[in-house]
């Protein structure tokens, strides 16, 4: 099984880049940035808008000449979306009707509203003649309240600037995010003699438009897509509520990575992504969202399939906002598997119970799987699917106590085969009955009043000498003892343990993570890793230094993942593996898994990707063994594509 629950928060600035070839959708991607911190005058000249300037080089009908005729520029803030255009043509041609046979621009601009359809609005746009017409804005032959247009002479041309108020797009008022948009010229020599058509792109609506890229999607394209040399195009999306106000989010899922982008999200100048740890988008089986706690934001339902086509395990995972808008996960179960013999499928679906949205896992399907000669490991991260000889017929699972927990049970009666056999074998040979199961830790979440343990944690501080403050990271679950939970977070660059039965509630045990600050420390999760039934802290982090006098010491940024094992004599870790390493914008990063065992868990590091590195130009040498505790990273061209490591009652070895 590939490894579950560990997430990244990748933020960028949004850059600005020029125009952008498109495979879904013929044409360029226009960029539109937000310009919430300019002040925009209305003057027809253009030089306070930000953005870049795209420009309309198809030829939809006519002749031009070859130098591009036009070029578009998109801007926005809360309340407008800006449009501003270059238009080389020494006569404009208006009447005071503002028809189609006049010079004019057109705004296609395409709005998600669900199930992947568009509604698209066609706003046209009127260059006025100085001191006889005044700049028109036209929708539906109307004309928008609050639009303006203003035009101003240019060498060979004129420039405009259109505001167009986001209240004239009904749809705007909850989505601003996934729009796509495309915008044509039509040239006319005289009233109603067109010339000649041009424009971004060849499409006048929905999926035949481009998408139009806002800062926080650039961001995404640029630090994301572009990075990883992915498709342009979602393999699915959805649009809800997970964060903030009531604008929408979107939801994306790009190959194997999950993406959130939002108007206002992080500033509407961030994304934050997620590695669903699958092969490839095929592998994610249903994308969905429900609001499990109350809260009025939605939760993101997932059900993935890891594994090879005959071998594998579906789950479903919810994944929650957390406060600081990162995407954490509340929930895992197994609802489906594959084995040799045949195929078991739980059914899942989110509904209603009074005034509380469930999820119930339920009896489904199977294929050639019996009771009688049955092996299949039962994962020791998560509970295992619902088995037809199983006594249960659903779960369901609701928000309580700050987390999805079992609310209500059916039960069945199940008609197995072989189960008279299986009785008769175990009357004559009573020792034959199977192994107990290491029961798995729960999973993390927050601590409640009870597991707070203020004055431990008062203690470890007072000892520290470390300042009062919000822990980054923190959590609860059964680390270390009893099946009593303890209490686990991160306070500056600690790691830090304590519970109530945990050194009989008086003590804590502690260890530094060797970054250079707190917020080198990335994510913080937990899961039973060993096989023991007792959860180890996986922590991702970021290391940096510099890359040595042959490189003019520039910086060399490095992430790392670390395991570390908890016991009442103190906190040590058993596992580090580099897993990237970023030299300017060249990067180089390594995969890893978590594959269950009979017994515990193997981690695999696999080859990777490379951005802007080959063989023959990383500048690094290959390495092959631990430097400082850390495993090196497996290279896309190294001769080993996979390490495995299994727990040695010590560590974990190299296999």
């Amino acid at each position: 099984m590939h490894q579950r629950s560990i997430f990244a928060t990748l933020s960028s600035l949004a850059l600005m880049f020029g125009a952008l070839s498109v495979s879904a959708a013929e044409g360029v991607m226009i960029t539109a940035d937000n310009a919430s911190d300019v002040k925009v005058r209305l003057d027809g000249v253009p030089s306070e808008l930000p953005g870049a300037w795209s420009s309309l080089n198809i030829t939809k009908s006519g002749k031009r000449a070859n130098k591009a005729s036009a070029q578009v520029a998109l801007a926005y803030d809360d309340e407008n979306l800006y449009v501003a255009m270059r238009i080389e043509d020494t006569k404009i041609v208006r009447t005071a009707a503002a028809g189609h046979g006049d010079d004019h621009a057109t705004l296609y601009l395409a709005f998600p509203v669900g199930k992947g359809r568009y509604h698209t609005h066609a706003v046209e746009l009127f260059p006025g003649d100085p001191g006889k017409l005044p700049g028109v804005v036209m929708l539906g032959g109307q004309r928008p309240s609050g639009a303006q247009l203003v035009e101003a002479p240019e060498t060979g041309g004129l420039t405009f600037e259109a505001k167009i108020p986001w209240k004239t797009f009904p749809e705007a008022s909850r989505t601003r995010i996934g729009l796509r948009a495309g915008v044509q010229w039509t040239d006319a020599v005289s009233t109603n003699r067109i010339a000649s058509i041009t424009a971004t792109t060849p499409g006048k609506e929905g999926k035949e438009l481009p998408a139009l890229l806002t800062e926080s999607e650039q961001a995404l394209f640029d630090g994301l897509i572009r990075a990883q040399s992915l498709g342009t195009e979602p393999a699915r999306e959805m649009f809800a509520d997970v964060a903030g106000d009531a604008m929408l989010e979107r939801i994306a899922l790009y190959d194997h990575f999950l993406t959130v982008v939002g108007p206002h999200f992080r500033g509407g100048k961030e994304f934050v992504v997620a590695d669903l740890q699958v092969q490839d988008a095929a592998k994610v089986r249903r994308l969905q969202s429900a609001d499990f706690d109350g809260d009025g934001h939605e939760e993101v339902v997932t059900v993935v399939r890891i594994g090879s086509e005959d071998h594998y395990r579906d789950v479903v995972e919810i994944l929650r906002m957390d406060s600081d808008n990162t995407l954490k996960p509340v929930f895992i179960h197994e609802v489906g598997l594959a084995t040799a013999s045949g195929t078991i499928n739980n059914d899942v679906q989110i509904g209603r119970n009074g005034s509380r949205t469930v999820l119930t896992i339920a009896q489904g399907s199977s294929d050639g799987v019996e009771q009688e000669g049955y092996s299949e490991p039962k994962p020791s991260d998560m509970e295992s699917a619902l088995l037809p000889w199983d006594k249960v017929g659903s779960l369901s699972f609701g928000w309580q106590g700050g987390h999805l927990v079992k609310v209500s049970e059916t039960a069945q009666s199940p008609k197995t085969k072989g189960t008279a056999k299986r009785d008769r074998v175990r009357e004559r040979h009573p020792e034959s009955h199977a192994a107990p199961t290491v029961v798995a830790p729960p999973a993390p979440r927050p601590p409640s009043t009870d597991e707070m343990q203020d004055q431990v944690y008062a203690l470890y501080r007072k000892d520290r000498h470390v300042k009062k403050g919000k822990p980054r990271f923190d959590f609860v679950t059964d680390v270390a003892g009893d099946t009593v939970n303890e209490r686990v977070l991160v306070h500056d660059r600690d790691i830090v343990c304590f519970g109530k039965n945990f050194h009989e509630g008086t003590t804590y045990v502690y260890t530094s993570v060797g970054v250079a600050s707190a917020n080198d420390i990335l994510d913080m999760t937990a899961r039973d890793l060993t096989g023991d039934g007792k959860a180890e802290i996986i922590v991702l982090a970021a290391l940096h230094g510099k890359a040595g006098k042959e490189l003019d010491d520039v910086d060399v940024n490095r992430s790392v993942m670390y395991i570390y094992q908890i016991s009442e004599s103190g906190i040590r870790r058993i596992f580090g593996a580099e897993t990237g390493r970023m030299l300017n914008d060249k990067l180089v990063l390594t995969g890893i898994r978590f594959v269950p065992q009979p017994v515990g868990t193997a981690i695999e590091m696999i080859a990777g990707r490379a951005v802007g590195f080959t063989a023959k130009s990383y500048p690094f040498p290959s390495e092959s063994e631990p430097n400082g505790g850390i495993e090196p990273l497996v290279l896309p061209w190294s001769k080993s594509a996979a390490r495995s490591y299994r727990f040695d009652g010590t560590r974990f070895s190299l296999q």
